[in-house]
């Protein structure tokens, strides 16, 4: 958007060069028979030159969105320095949108990573809270041993005697331990429960932090559709104020400052236009960022489908339930199966 946004504003340049441009023929075209005055054509020609800067200026910024583009894109044949132009062909989407903030920030407390990366280390110290609890509870173990005997002059009578197992011993006995103060214990407990404290804090701030970014990027997306909207009858009222201009530069009754101020306005309208557009388009990105959906901003849906039992089960399929009824619900009703996937609907 940053190359396609540099493209337009090129091409508002160049209209502005050349009414500049025809401006001057007209300055010395009443000139020459008479009419005009020679401070309308040397302020016509400061007017050339002024858009002529500025139109190289614009080209400059094509050429820096251009590299940015291939440096990201790092496709061979797309070198820095190449020639190769690269044009957007798809034209900006801009609609006016009626968003409910609160709705996309409780959506992006939902979806966002950074909450759930929270929610995970909470349970995380959850479990070290109740491992830190149970390290206080006295300790009880219980013991059991086996031992087969087998004794005899020589080594195979040993291991017969061993075959027979007739001189087995069995032992069970219990270990209570009772520890005297446990500090130790006490101290890891509340470490935990300051760490979990901790976490707790961490993830109320990252969803403070997830909300402000949803209204902030809306408030921006409603910002730039009102940039849009103002620039647009700044474009229609400016341009009406030109031609009235150059109709009476063509009756003698304005000069060529009047011309140039006018058209100041007009391209300044247009650039204002062009940027506009260009920040709505960012603040859907940011938008979509904030709320944890770039997936479908980009088109790339997750559709939940309908599983029965026997698709998580391989081996069902191989050795059927003898009793109908036993069957799964998915299973014994294939229609209702279908009914339900084409039911679902596209993820936002």
């Amino acid at each position: 958007w940053q190359l396609d946004a540099a493209l337009k504003g090129l091409t508002v340049q160049k209209r502005r060069y050349e009414s500049a441009t025809e401006q001057l023929r007209r300055a010395r075209r009443q000139l020459e028979v008479g009419v005009g005055l020679e401070a309308n054509v040397l302020s016509a020609e400061a007017e050339v030159a002024q858009a002529a800067s500025t139109l190289v200026r614009a080209e400059s910024r094509v050429r820096s969105a251009l590299r940015e583009l291939k440096r990201i894109m790092n496709r061979p044949g797309l070198e820095l320095n190449s020639p190769v132009l690269l044009r957007p062909v798809d034209e900006p989407r801009y609609l006016g949108l009626r968003l409910d903030a609160q709705a996309l920030a409780d959506r992006a407390v939902r979806d966002r990573m950074e909450i759930l990366e929270a929610e995970l280390l909470l349970l995380r110290q959850a479990e070290t809270v109740k491992l830190a609890r149970n390290d206080l509870l006295p300790l009880l173990s219980i013991q059991y041993r086996f031992n087969a005997n087998g004794l005899g002059s020589s080594a195979s009578e040993a291991f017969d005697l061993l075959a027979d197992n007739e001189f087995a011993d069995h032992s069970i006995g219990l270990q209570l331990e009772i520890p005297l103060g446990n500090e130790a214990a006490r101290s890891r407990l509340r470490r935990a429960l300051a760490e979990r404290q901790q976490q707790l804090a961490t993830r109320a701030l990252r969803e403070q932090t997830v909300r402000n970014e949803v209204f902030n990027a809306v408030a921006d997306l409603e910002q730039a559709w009102q940039e849009i909207l103002s620039a647009r009858q700044s474009i229609l009222a400016e341009s009406r104020v030109l031609e009235s201009e150059l109709r009476k530069f063509e009756r003698g009754e304005s000069d060529a400052e009047d011309v140039r101020l006018a058209r100041d306005r007009l391209t300044a309208a247009q650039q204002q236009e062009v940027e506009a557009i260009l920040q709505y388009q960012l603040a859907q990105i940011d938008l979509a960022e904030a709320t944890g959906s770039l997936l479908g901003m980009a088109s790339v849906d997750w559709t939940p489908i309908a599983i029965d039992d026997r698709s998580r089960r391989p081996w069902a399929a191989d050795h059927p339930p003898r009793d109908p009824a036993a069957a799964s619900p998915a299973a014994a009703a294939p229609s209702q199966r279908t009914r339900q996937e084409s039911n679902l609907q596209p993820s936002d």
